[in-house]
């Protein structure tokens, strides 16, 4: 009988940075930087689904996948993403400056973990951009309940291979996969991309 799984929690937040080769388009990406403080993850699939009818039937489907986007709810945006992300700069006195003229958005890999109760799943996807948040606050009324912040996020499809043609939204591995062990242990050291697939 097969194992009834649930899954219940978000932790282990990550993002690397992605770097672009301006003349090869090649990308790499840095070392990942966790992020504590996790609250919710909420993803909506961008894509639309056209169905051409013909001799009375559904006689071609096509699907489009523009990637996810959606919310990722968290305690405090920290000092570090604020700079790598959002590109706040700060001044000699620490003092951080949220500037007009940032040009692009700055393109990251996500990573982060979905726990349950026989198994958790760790995900990285690939090209992720950040809204600014807004700022929202309330007074305190007879306990301290915490405030979260709220980044909206856009995750796209890269071409992770220079070898492979194909644009990948995002990998998953289980931790009761077997097979993957070492990469599910080192999942956070750097970002996961594909390697060698089954022929």
């Amino acid at each position: 009988m097969a194992k009834k799984k649930v899954k219940f929690n978000i932790q282990n937040a990550h993002y690397a940075l992605l770097t672009r080769n301006e003349e090869t388009g090649a990308i790499s990406y840095g070392t990942p930087v966790a992020v504590p403080g996790s609250v919710s993850l909420s993803l909506e699939v961008d894509g639309d689904q056209e169905v051409f009818w013909a001799d009375g039937i559904k006689y071609y489907i096509d699907n489009t996948n523009r990637g996810y986007t959606g919310d990722w709810e968290l305690a405090y945006i920290t000092e570090a993403m604020r700079a790598d992300i959002l590109q706040e700069i700060a001044d000699t006195t620490a003092v951080s400056f949220e500037v007009q003229e940032t040009g692009e958005p700055v393109e990251f890999a996500f990573g982060f973990q979905i726990d349950g109760n026989y198994n958790s799943t760790r995900f990285w996807f690939y090209d992720c951009t950040a809204q600014r948040p807004g700022i929202e606050a309330s007074t305190t009324e007879g306990s301290n309940t915490p405030q979260t912040e709220t980044l909206s996020l856009t995750f796209a499809g890269e071409q992770v291979k220079e070898s492979d043609d194909r644009h990948f939204v995002r990998g998953r591995l289980d931790s009761d996969v077997t097979a993957g062990a070492a990469t599910y242990d080192g999942w956070f050291d750097a970002v996961v991309t594909p390697g060698t697939f089954p022929t």
